[in-house]
């Protein structure tokens, strides 16, 4: 499975080469930017995305709605992806110690499908997780 992780933080790159230890492709991205070069060139099959992110790449508007950055992961999800491939939406993580304020951002059915994970769950929900959409997809 081809995985995009979009986080700026060094834990990604741990999260990388662990996911590639277990047999899939894992794509670190630590910008916006990036992350859209890798999603354009790439099948992507799984998306892992922190909030807090550099804004680049964002207009002033989105910035604005980003919260000054702490938002910045949803809404290059919520402008970027999921408007043309909504079908992804069951097969994205946020992870991030910023999920309360995007629950309070959002509406629930903006919500519906993405998986949330609080940063300091640790990673075993996010394995558990990205083990359910591998065996989604097999079917």
């Amino acid at each position: 499975m081809n995985i995009l992780i979009l986080e700026d933080g060094v834990g990604a790159i741990y999260l990388t080469e662990m996911l590639k230890d277990i047999g899939h492709k894992a794509y670190h991205a630590f910008s916006l930017l990036e992350a859209q070069d890798i999603w354009q060139s790439t099948e992507v099959h799984c998306l892992i995305v922190d909030l807090m992110l550099d804004p680049t790449g964002l207009t002033d508007d989105e910035i604005c709605r980003s919260k000054c950055g702490c938002l910045t992961g949803w809404i290059w999800l919520s402008n970027y992806i999921f408007p043309e491939f909504s079908h992804m939406r069951d097969r994205t993580i946020i992870v991030s110690e910023y999920i309360e304020e995007l629950k309070k951002y959002c509406n629930e059915s903006e919500l519906q499908g993405v998986t949330l994970i609080h940063k300091f769950e640790g990673s075993k929900s996010m394995l558990g997780r990205i083990l359910e959409i591998a065996r989604m997809l097999e079917r």
